[in-house]
């Protein structure tokens, strides 16, 4: 019985199919295991600083906090007028007299009042001015996203090559150098004047007068 296993395992035929099916078991173990082919990723780059002072929202932006500062500059003019005035009325006055104090009084908060205006004037233009970036970045990543869906490209990066590095003591020197992701990027993959049309679609003109500048409340 024995015998007649072992001569029916060595026929030719035998051994043929058996190395038919581990091949095909090998093969479709290769292409479970291969890893899918992908193709080159299609790639752009942005200047970011070109792109914000290209757009017209944010000349308009700009010009609106220019209006907004003017306002609260003017304010505070008015507040160091009053200041002054005070100042001036206790030379008028006998020192310790019950006007003089009075006065005087009125001068510490007139100070105390002035400095807090001025301080959040500072405060105001700040938070003003970060609100205008961060919308108006999340403007371009949006319109990046579809000039990128629209025209294929897979990734859009910010170029920072062009950017100048300025003079500076070893430490920050070498902040800078290590802040940069980009030695050098060809113009044929730069979509930054392309995205700036694209954004200015629709919007008033960059010289366009500013119009109403945002709403503060003023201590």
């Amino acid at each position: 019985m024995h015998s007649s296993l072992g001569n029916g395992l060595n026929r030719p035929s035998t051994i043929l199919l058996l190395a038919i099916v581990a091949l095909v078991g090998y093969q479709s173990l290769a292409n479970r295991a291969a890893p899918p082919t992908l193709s080159p990723a299609v790639v752009a780059t942005v200047n970011l600083d070109q792109v914000f002072k290209g757009l017209n929202v944010k000349t308009k932006a700009d010009n609106d906090l220019k209006v907004l500062a003017t306002d609260l500059n003017d304010k505070a003019l008015g507040k160091e007028k009053e200041l002054k005035q005070l100042k001036a009325d206790l030379d008028d006055h006998q020192p310790g007299s019950p006007a003089y104090q009075q006065i005087e009084q009125k001068a510490v908060l007139a100070a105390e009042q002035y400095k807090g205006f001025m301080d959040f004037c500072k405060a105001k233009i700040d938070i003003e001015q970060g609100r205008t970036l961060r919308r108006i970045y999340l403007d371009i990543k949006k319109a990046a996203q579809q000039m990128a869906d629209s025209n294929g490209y897979d990734i859009v990066f910010v170029d920072d090559s062009q950017a100048e590095l300025p003079t500076a003591g070893q430490e920050e020197t070498n902040r800078q150098i290590s802040a940069r992701r980009m030695l050098y990027v060809s113009r044929r993959i730069d979509i930054t004047d392309a995205l700036v049309v694209e954004m200015n679609k629709g919007q008033a003109p960059a010289g366009a007068a500013a119009g109403a500048a945002p709403t503060t409340k003023t201590p």
